[in-house]
């Protein structure tokens, strides 16, 4: 599953090997796939602050990306240095704190999409469409990758920053045979922590369950290696045959967010989802601690309406 181009992704145990293997080297050596130790989701009615990602690769500098949303949901606008904290043992301080649409930290976005035969017809149509317009929604300085899976899973349009090439392997896509779920995700995951970016996701968009017998990837395999990543995963589960449970598993031990959608309003979800990319905020932090290689936790706080919100705790490596 580790090949370059992801174009053939057969037979998977070798490649799910190899997958694991560079995401356990690339975590050591970068720091960046911080272990939620209680995976928070969103809770309606009340502010949220959500740690998406920890890179401690240049510690005791640290760079965290957070999503903060107030009462109803909304992504919070307007926040500076001044209203966040963090604490971690040994100490930490907030050094800077920057709107990700406002630096030029690159986003690397990888869109999978599910092609199998179900999908055929309005609802890929539908999917297609929401796609071309998350894309159009992408900064300057961000790429992109196309993954479709249905059998099998291939990259369609690796990382770019040419929406136009983009655009065209979207309008490419057809629909066919049955929906290699897990494999996919695994190799988004792989796709995403390999593309050198400082600020990743994956939005992942399925409407059913695994049921291929071309694959060995395996449910709890695929969430290991997701989970292993330290990308957040925006998943969204498209009509009523989707695997709600996995796919909210899936973000919630990511740090990403689950979302439901159908044909009338996939294209009002990725919309959603493109908003909060953008809104996310970077703070940048300075530990009190020696690099010991050590592991320790962390916790991102935020003044949101008047309200100190606490993000739930994330695991990282001195």
């Amino acid at each position: 599953m580790v090949h370059a181009e992801l174009n053939r992704m057969r037979p998977i145990s070798v490649h799910v090997a190899l997958a694991v293997a560079a995401i356990a080297a690339l975590a050591a050596a970068f720091a960046a796939s911080a272990r939620p130790i209680a995976a928070q989701q969103p809770d309606p009615g009340s502010p949220t602050l959500v740690v998406n990602q920890v890179d401690a690769s240049g510690y005791p500098e640290m760079r965290v990306v957070v999503t903060a949303l107030d009462a109803a949901g909304v992504p919070v606008a307007g926040l500076t240095a001044a209203d966040f904290s963090a604490t971690s043992e040994g100490g930490m301080t907030v050094a800077t704190v920057e709107r990700a649409e406002d630096t030029t930290l690159q986003l690397a976005v990888i869109l999978v999409v599910d092609t199998s035969g179900s999908m055929e017809g309005a609802p890929l149509d539908a999917a297609k469409q929401a796609a071309r317009q998350f894309v159009a929604r992408l900064g300057p300085n961000d790429r992109a990758s196309l993954v479709a899976f249905s059998d099998e899973v291939r990259t369609v349009v690796p990382l770019t920053a040419d929406a136009a090439a983009l655009t065209a392997g979207i309008d490419g896509l057809t629909a066919t045979g049955a929906t290699s779920l897990y494999e996919a995700v695994q190799a988004a995951a792989f796709i995403a922590r390999t593309s050198g970016t400082p600020r990743q996701a994956v939005v992942f968009l399925s409407d059913g369950e695994n049921d291929t017998t071309t694959s060995e990837a395996t449910e709890a395999g695929s969430l290991d290696i997701a989970r292993a990543n330290g990308v957040p995963v925006f998943a969204i589960g498209f009509g009523e045959a989707a695997d709600t449970g996995y796919l909210q598993r899936l973000s919630a031990e990511t740090r990403g967010q689950f979302f439901a959608a159908d044909a009338a309003d996939v294209g009002a979800v990725y919309g959603a989802i493109a908003g909060l990319l953008r809104s996310q905020y970077v703070v940048t932090l300075r530990a009190g601690a020696e690099a010991d290689g050590e592991e320790a936790t962390l916790q991102v706080s935020a003044s949101i309406a008047g309200q100190a919100v606490t993000s739930e705790p994330v695991a990282f490596t001195r």
